[in-house]
Order: C-alpha cells, then structure tokens, then sequence
C-alpha cells in the first residue's frame, strides 16, 4: 500500500478514546493503519493469532497498549500533542500537509531558522529600548579637523 492510498488515523488518533478505553474496532484500526495481517501484527503483539481474532471480535478485552504499538508500527507517533502525525520512508508528516513530509534537514534547518528569528527580535527589542544618542561631531557632514 502507498502512501496516498493508506488509511488516515481519523478519529483514532485524534481524539484518542482509546487511551481510556481500548475498543476492538481501535485494534482494528490500528492493524489496517499498520497494513498488517493478523498473523503479523499478533507477532508484534507477542500474542496469538487467534487471540487477535478474539479481541478485534470484541470476545476478548483490547489494550491499549496494543492500539499503541500497532500505531507505532504504521508510523504514528502517539503521544499527546502529536495526534495525525506519522513517520513515513524517513520523512515526517503532519495532519495538515500528509503529503508534504520534512526529512531531518528540514528540521534542522527550523531549528535553525527559528533561533535566528529569536535573536533578530532580541536585537530589535534591545535597540528599541535604548535612548537615543547623539552621532559624535567628527562624523557630522562638514566637520573640520
């Protein structure tokens, strides 16, 4: 599956009801958002196929950490104040540009850039707040030595 056909997170990561109380149709979200097979993800799960089954059918309590780890696995970062961001082919995405991902040069360069803009504002700030002086008489227009 390709990146422009993969599911969105939705309202699974978005709200994150999950956190408190897991559903099967969560672990089932989260499975299809990993673009796992059952066999597959319940490796990850370190359980049972089988037991999988049980769960997404809603015969067996779901965890929460499950619906984390199968995020985790599909690329999510699941930690609050990031919902719908996800890790794909080495770059970042974010909810509002899911087509637009920032490698770590990018990042760095923000980092970079935003200091920058931080230190402009301090001299701005700083030179606003001094008293103005008057230019020295030797560098006036028409000064004799």
């Amino acid at each position: 599956m390709n990146s422009s056909t993969r599911p969105t997170p939705g309202a699974l990561t978005a709200a994150c009801p999950w956190l408190r109380e897991p559903t099967a149709a969560a672990v089932r979200e989260a499975r299809a958002l990993a673009n796992l097979t059952r066999a597959q993800a319940a490796a990850w799960l370190d359980v049972t196929p089988v037991h999988l089954a049980r769960v997404e059918r809603g015969a067996a309590p779901a965890r929460a950490a499950h619906v984390r780890l199968l995020l985790l696995v599909a690329g999510f970062i699941v930690a609050p104040g990031w919902s719908a961001w996800r890790f794909h082919d080495g770059e970042l995405y974010g909810p509002c540009e899911p087509r637009r991902g920032f490698s770590p040069g990018h990042l760095h360069a923000a980092r970079w850039a935003f200091a920058q803009v931080q230190h402009q504002r301090a001299l701005a700030r700083h030179q606003n707040s001094q008293p103005a002086t008057s230019t020295p008489s030797q560098y006036t227009h028409g000064s004799s030595r």
